[in-house]
């Protein structure tokens, strides 16, 4: 007995047919289309963001540096004239990874002009170290302290050095818009 063979049937091939190709194709468009969609919409709501709030961007990491500053802060000594602020800490900000080390320093801000432009420089200096000087914030005018602890209107803190309030504020003057302040509150 012979066995028949069929010489009409084809041997199946491996691959893709033509409409699953095209819905790959689709599928893909329509995924590519929505990401274009959301990073176009998150690039329009930064640009809103840093035009609604040009200082604010400006001074974003400043309230961090100041805060921690602030809080480990023993004395202070003031220019008059808003150009300068010392400030003696119990601790220091380490410079790689913004942890806080317990060795004394000295942290002083001072107004700077680089390049003709107005900028807040941060020195810390730790020990017999050398200093460690960063840009904090650019467009800065002056920098002023206040002790806001006492009841009734702020006081101007003096230009020696003394203990460090319970209550502090310091605003920062922005060349070409308002002053930011901020208010440090220490246990």
């Amino acid at each position: 007995m012979r066995r028949a063979t069929r010489k009409n049937r084809r041997p199946r091939r491996a691959g893709l047919t033509l409409i699953e190709l095209v819905a790959a194709i689709a599928i893909t468009g329509m995924l590519m289309t929505g990401a274009l969609v959301a990073v176009g919409n998150l690039a329009r709501s930064e640009r809103r963001i840093e035009a609604a709030e040009p200082a604010a961007s400006r001074t974003a990491g400043l309230d961090m540096i100041l805060t921690a500053d602030l809080l480990h802060a023993s004395h202070y000594h003031a220019d008059a004239k808003g150009q300068w602020l010392a400030i003696r800490t119990q601790t220091s900000l380490a410079s790689s990874d913004m942890e806080l080390e317990h060795l004394r320093s000295v942290v002083r801000y001072e107004v700077r002009r680089i390049d003709g432009r107005a900028w807040l420089v941060r020195k810390q200096q730790t020990g017999i170290d050398q200093p460690l000087a960063e840009l904090v914030c650019p467009d800065v005018e002056s920098i002023d302290m206040r002790d806001t602890s006492a009841k009734g209107s702020p006081v101007t803190i003096g230009p020696l050095w003394k203990e460090v309030p319970h209550r502090t504020a310091v605003t920062i003057g922005l060349a070409g818009g308002e002053p930011q302040t901020f208010v440090v509150r220490r246990r």
